[in-house]
């Protein structure tokens, strides 16, 4: 695990697996959905890095650490979302995109800058999210970019 990263994959704090996804107890998770989790709390920022194939199960466990990351930092927080690495974004994955899109709003971020990559579904599914939430994402090409970005409060 890359230092300062607090959650890797399907692991919460702790090392122990993450619970169960809900309505399907002791089943195993054949797919996680692969994420990194950083706070910078220097910054009032969290990074989250997503990559792969979601599934409906590794959507919900991925939210849920990033919601539990963003309800310890102070309202007015950035996110930097690095979403390069999706290859797809299934419509099972959707709701808990809705959550997240929601806690965020909810939560009076600051703001949010995405690092796109080559599928586009991708980046045109999270922005309609986003949107129809009130806001839009800035969106970038590299994690360089969405730094600076983030960095330059103009």
């Amino acid at each position: 695990m890359t230092p300062g990263w607090r959650f890797r994959g399907a692991c919460r704090k702790g090392g122990g697996p993450a619970p169960a996804f809900p309505g399907r107890p002791g089943l195993p998770r054949r797919h996680p959905l692969p994420f990194e989790l950083k706070t910078l709390r220097s910054r009032n920022r969290l990074h989250l890095r997503v990559w792969g194939h979601p599934t409906a199960e590794g959507a919900f466990e991925c939210a849920s650490a990033t919601i539990a990351e963003l309800a310890k930092l102070p309202a007015g927080y950035d996110v930097l979302s690095d979403v390069s690495g999706l290859a797809s974004l299934p419509d099972s994955c959707l709701p808990q995109v809705d959550r997240l899109t929601s806690f965020l709003v909810a939560s009076q971020f600051g703001r949010v800058v995405r690092v796109c990559g080559p599928a586009s579904d991708v980046i045109l599914k999270l922005e309609r999210h986003a949107r129809a939430k009130g806001y839009a994402a800035h969106l970038a090409t590299s994690l360089g970019e969405a730094e600076a970005l983030l960095d330059d409060r103009r």
